[in-house]
């Protein structure tokens, strides 16, 4: 395994900045369907992962994880939620794009990263908070919007990385 180097310490202090201060703007922003967000704090860490690789992209989640929910209130209940769901989320698309990066484009990587998040989440809520509610019909309607918001992040993904300059 390499070691960080300057610019990647950079990044992830910059990319994990981007996705706290996105994770706290989406937390406040009103949603039509309770608990459903599209994933903005989720972008750093797409293009931490396409450009830094797997370690700093790590990084930038544990910050990400660790911190939205202390700013944002709450903080058992988003913990509770966020470490795993964000693990898990990180692992399956860290997994995608390590095994099968030239096969697969930031939509699947996205597609993949919502589908776990959702699933983790609707999983932990069951078991904690709300019993049997990951085996009812809402979960189905849930993995929708993960589909959906899992391709919105992968588009902004794409333009995001096109407009970047090379890696030196």
């Amino acid at each position: 395994m390499r070691r960080l180097n300057n610019h990647d310490i950079a990044m992830i202090g910059i990319l994990g900045a981007m996705s706290v201060v996105l994770g706290v703007l989406e937390n406040l922003l009103p949603s039509p369907i309770p608990g459903v967000r599209i994933g903005l704090a989720n972008l750093p860490i797409m293009v931490m992962l396409y450009r830094g690789g797997v370690l700093p992209a790590f990084m930038v989640t544990i910050l990400k994880i660790s911190l939205v929910p202390i700013l944002s209130g709450n903080i058992i209940f988003r913990l509770s939620l966020g470490v795993p769901s964000g693990v898990v989320a990180f692992i399956g698309m860290a997994l995608c794009i390590v095994a099968f990066r030239r096969y697969i484009s930031p939509f699947t990587v996205g597609i993949v990263g919502a589908t776990l998040h959702m699933l983790t989440q609707l999983w932990v809520i069951s078991h904690l908070y709300i019993k049997g509610l990951f085996a009812t019909a809402i979960v189905g309607w849930y993995l929708l919007v993960a589909l959906a918001a899992g391709i919105a992040i992968g588009a902004v993904t794409i333009i995001i990385l096109e407009r970047l300059p090379p890696l030196e």
